[in-house]
């Protein structure tokens, strides 16, 4: 169960941060990681 809010949050924190520019490539894996730890579990 808990890894279906990670991927909500995974997927939110992806849409978001492409929105800022810059921040779509290196801050998102921290942003992701911030969320619920999905670049940890992810790949």
């Amino acid at each position: 169960m808990a890894g279906v809010g990670d991927r909500i949050r995974c997927a939110f924190a992806r849409f978001v941060e492409p929105l800022s520019g810059e921040y779509c490539v290196v801050p998102s894996v921290e942003a992701l990681a911030r969320f619920g730890g999905c670049a940890d579990r992810g790949e």
